[in-house]
């Protein structure tokens, strides 16, 4: 489905966030149980590498029994998926999801 959408919709960009499973029970997941990408994930990024974007956009102060802990500590929870996903990607894939799609569609 997605790639049928990038290919209809030149304009259709993606936010890369953590895998989960919807309601349905659904796997959205890039990665297998293994943590190795999926063959079906590493052809869409490549294809469409200038169409994803990694980013975070939760930004908030979690508290527990009064203690505040820092955004980096919450982050590692949000971007664990993320982290494994990388380094299995090429250099050039890592660089257009990581910035240089984001500096195109925000024209930084």
């Amino acid at each position: 489905v997605l790639t049928e959408m990038l290919a209809t919709y030149p304009n259709l960009y993606i936010a890369l966030k953590n895998c989960h499973s919807d309601t349905d029970g659904d796997d959205a997941c890039y990665l297998d149980s293994a943590g190795v990408i999926k063959p079906e994930w590493t052809t869409l990024l490549t294809t469409y590498s200038t169409r994803f974007m990694v980013g975070l956009d939760a930004k908030f102060w979690e508290t527990r029994g009064g203690v505040s802990y820092t955004v980096a500590e919450t982050f590692t929870h949000y971007t664990s998926d993320l982290v494994t996903l990388m380094p299995q990607l090429s250099r050039a894939v890592r660089q257009q999801l990581k910035y240089q799609t984001a500096a195109t569609v925000f024209g930084l």
